[in-house]
């Protein structure tokens, strides 16, 4: 009972200091309230205001941009409108002249193209066309007709004349057509000269030059007129008077009130109703200020009352105009005052708000420590038993602190929850950061270690080493003697690694067979040399895995802080870099980082993803390249050769199959080129061309899949190709690699042809032993076949061997005659190459078939 009335009394004192807290803060927080309404109201009115003197600006500089950019457009526009019209004329005359060509005499033609464009004017009555002959004598002229015909010496204005025929004369003769700039009299003034631009173009039937122009004040007056009409029609972007007013520096009023007045009317002595000249001292202002400036007065507002007013001017100099937009500040204050308002009436609301809040949690707090008081004692045993099953922290509580024999209990079984999280936390911590298979520290540890010694070589201005290693053939050992085995390699691995390793250094497992070493401070780049010297020493010795011994070894890429990158995930990058140049270095080796490796790698993986988009979009296509019977000189047979169209043109094979092959995307792309190649062959037969076989190249990648033969037999079974049209062409390394697979294939009817015979292992033993049909003579035997008697001696070596073995022989790359002729003198029996064709589409290769033989040697018995 005693500690019952103790909570009692307890939480009455909290609940009165909870009450009170309540009520300043609530004060507090509603003066505050009340202070930032105010500071907010006298913010938004000098904002407000700028903001709006900042729109009267920003309108009139974008009228004033938009006349710059209407004046730039006037001298293309007017060039534009003149070639075309030169144009029309010219295509006019073409028109005449082919109508009435070798039916009139030239003459006749001549009188009625010069009729035609005589009466033919645009823009206004001072624009028209002209015709000039190369011996500068006036074919048309409509100002005065009389000078037609005639030379310039007799015309009025002769000289002129003769300067600007002249400079037509020299433009047509080197360009054929183009543009002049010259002076020449209206005609309605003989006196005055006026500049014009002309269009000229020659007329090639009878040597004449076709013209037209127009006077540069004409157009540029139109221009200005309609530039001024679209101003004074145009809206601004503010509140109501919403339109631009354009005035001379002279007063001549241009536009105003969204009308244009065309300067009928002067307002040079107008004066505001407080007797200010607007106009007066608005040229004033403008003159004083290129770029613009404010002008305050009173003026009459629509509904007749007085209000005073701002405005934005600024001038135009070219055209002696100054363009301005204004706002009456009545109408700003009163949106001052609206949004004033607004702001009032929300905080009022809030406040109001707050306080029921405030009362309603106050009364809910107080209620609550009441029943809590009254409640305690039952709940304490209850807290117990929760108390048991979580725990806040690592720390025991001290049981003589804590007053109340509840809470001495409780806190005995916190304490003894506590002890068993610590164990089993303990446990969770070292498997959330090491690898459950070497016990090393894992990717994520490994980061966090990088991240620590990179910023403490930061503070101490030093170096250190990245190592990112990786081990060669790790996949073949997985997949010949099963993932256990490969287990067992990598825990051998990582205990040699760390054997080797200097006590300040640090191995981590990524995963897979990807490990990183992160050094201490390193004096120098030799010391890296040295370590990674070490890391593949320790790969000499072989492994023992199982009952076996395995030799394996790694490939490391080195990267230096703070020389190759200042982030973990920089230094992470470079050294997988540098670890791939490493792989292609030969393998078992180690490589530092260099700056063209990062292209490299992106190019490799921008390569790979564009390769992944085209197996997914099926962008690949198949084109064809024959096999020809020298004999018959009839197509027998073809080689299918994969084609890849991007929208930058073709991509050759040699450029993605390397990298098809490195990310194992040459299985599903080879699986798609056998599919397709079966089913081009019975599209053919369909169409009445059955070829022998159709030829398909096959990767050591896409033998060593373990469907690979079950995919074999699915195209042929769903395509209905027989086993016998398909040949797959092999290496003399797959034939040796994978020879069972071959032999299945080979049992099954499936042709089988050596690729590229004599450029490797080339032993007679396995030409004797293993199945095949085919061996194709490599190109680089048949390029200098005429002339080198070494490369005629070992393709006849192989013609002779394979008549012996009873193999069918085929030469490749045969693109000359001389080297053709060389084949049939030693009865090479199929030639592929250019000599014949190169690949092609489908399509054109059914064509390109069915042209080459007779009908009756269309369709070959196979085998």
């Amino acid at each position: 009972m005693a500690s019952s009335s103790v909570v009692n009394s307890l939480m009455i004192k909290v609940g009165a200091v909870i009450f009170i807290t309540t009520l300043v803060i609530g004060y507090l927080w509603i003066d505050s309230e009340y202070r930032d309404l105010a500071d907010t109201n006298r913010r938004f009115a000098e904002n407000y205001l700028e903001e709006q003197k900042q729109i009267l600006r920003n309108d009139v500089l974008r009228m004033r941009e938009f006349v710059h950019q209407q004046q730039a457009r006037a001298s293309t526009e007017l060039r534009h409108h003149l070639k075309n019209h030169v144009y029309q004329a010219h295509s006019v005359a073409t028109g005449i002249h082919r109508q009435y060509h070798k039916r009139l005499p030239d003459f006749n033609i001549q009188q009625r193209i010069i009729d035609a464009l005589r009466y033919s004017h645009f823009a206004n009555s001072r624009s028209y066309y002209f015709i000039d002959s190369f011996n500068k004598t006036p074919l048309l002229y409509p100002p005065d007709p009389t000078i037609e015909g005639h030379t310039m010496d007799a015309s009025l204005h002769a000289r002129e004349k003769h300067e600007v025929s002249q400079k037509t004369l020299e433009l047509v003769s080197t360009e054929d057509e183009g543009y002049i700039l010259y002076d020449w009299y209206p005609p309605e003034d003989n006196s005055t000269l006026e500049r014009k631009y002309s269009f000229v173009k020659r007329f090639e039937p009878y040597n004449w030059i076709i013209g037209s122009g127009d006077y540069l004040e004409d157009f540029e007056q139109r221009n200005r007129t309609r530039i001024l009409q679209d101003i004074a029609q145009t809206p601004t972007s503010k509140m109501e008077p919403d339109y631009f007013f354009v005035v001379s520096y002279t007063g001549d009023l241009y536009a105003a009130q969204g009308k244009y007045l065309a300067g009928k009317t002067n307002i040079w002595e107008l004066q505001s109703p407080k007797g200010k000249k607007v106009v007066q001292d608005s040229v004033k202002l403008v003159n004083k200020y290129p770029d613009g400036g404010f002008y305050s007065y009173f003026w009459e507002k629509p509904d007749g009352d007085i209000a005073e007013k701002i405005a934005f001017m600024v001038g135009i100099d070219e055209w002696q105009v100054y363009i301005g937009t204004g706002a009456y500040l009545d109408t700003i204050d009163a949106e001052i005052a609206r949004r004033s308002a607004e702001f009032a009436s929300k905080v009022n609301t809030r406040v109001q708000t707050a306080i029921l809040i405030l009362l309603t949690a106050t009364l809910l707090i107080l209620l609550s420590a009441y029943f809590f008081s009254r409640r305690l004692q039952h709940n304490l045993m209850l807290f117990q038993h929760a108390f048991n099953d979580a725990v806040e922290n690592g720390i025991h509580l001290n049981k003589d602190s804590i007053f109340f024999n509840e809470f001495k209990q409780l806190a005995g079984s916190v304490n003894r929850m506590i002890d068993r999280l610590n164990r089993q936390t303990s446990i969770l911590r070292h498997t959330a950061q090491h690898d459950a298979l070497t016990d090393l520290p894992n990717r994520l540890t490994g980061n966090d270690h990088l991240e620590t010694m990179l910023q403490t070589v930061a503070e101490h201005n030093a170096s250190l080493a990245l190592f990112f290693i990786d081990l060669d053939n790790f996949k073949e050992v997985n997949d010949t003697l099963g993932h256990s085995a490969g287990d067992q390699l990598l825990r051998q691995v990582a205990e040699r690694l760390q054997g080797t390793l200097r006590e300040e250094d640090h191995l981590a497992r990524l995963g897979g067979d990807e490990f990183t070493i992160v050094t201490g401070f390193m004096p120098d780049k030799d010391d890296a040399v040295t370590i990674a010297q070490k890391l593949l020493d320790c790969f000499t010795a072989p492994f023992t895995v199982g009952e076996q011994q395995i030799f394996a070894g790694a490939s490391i890429g080195i990267a230096i802080y703070p020389e190759h990158g200042h982030s973990s995930e920089l230094l992470l990058r470079n050294a997988d870099a540098a670890m791939y140049q490493a792989k292609r270095n030969g393998k078992n080796a180690f490589a530092f980082y260099d700056s063209h490796l990062t292209v490299n790698l992106q190019h490799r993986i921008n390569m790979i993803d564009s390769l992944r988009r085209a197996i997914d979009n099926q962008e690949f296509c198949l084109h064809y390249q024959p096999q020809v019977c020298v004999k018959r000189s009839l197509t027998v047979s073809c080689e299918a050769l994969i084609r890849w169209p991007r929208e930058q043109g073709w991509i050759s094979p040699a450029d993605f199959i390397p990298y098809a092959e490195s990310s194992g995307l040459i299985n599903p792309i080879g699986r798609w080129v056998i599919r397709e190649a079966c089913e081009q062959w019975v599209r053919w037969r369909d169409q009445g061309l059955s070829l022998r076989a159709i030829a398909v190249n096959i990767s050591c990648h896409q033998l060593q899949e373990p469907d690979f033969i079950d995919h074999i037999v699915n195209c042929l079974t769903e395509t209905g190709c027989p086993a016998q049209a398909l040949e797959l062409e092999v290496t003399e390394s797959a034939l040796l690699d994978t020879p069972e697979k071959l032999t299945r294939l080979y049992n099954m009817g499936i042709r089988l042809a050596l690729d590229d015979f004599g450029t490797g292992y080339s032993s007679l033993s396995y030409l004797k032993q293993l199945p095949l049909n085919k061996i194709k003579i490599d190109r680089s035997f048949i390029d200098h076949i005429a002339h080198d008697v070494n490369d005629l001696a070992i393709t006849r070596a192989i013609l002779t061997l394979g008549k012996s073995l009873k193999l069918e022989v085929i030469a490749e790359g045969v693109e000359e005659n001389q080297q053709l002729d060389v084949l049939r003198d030693e009865q090479c029996p199929l030639i592929q190459g250019f000599i014949f064709s190169p690949a092609l589409a489908a399509d054109d290769f059914f064509e390109y078939a069915m042209r080459h033989g007779k009908n009756e040697d269309r369709i070959t018995r196979m085998g």
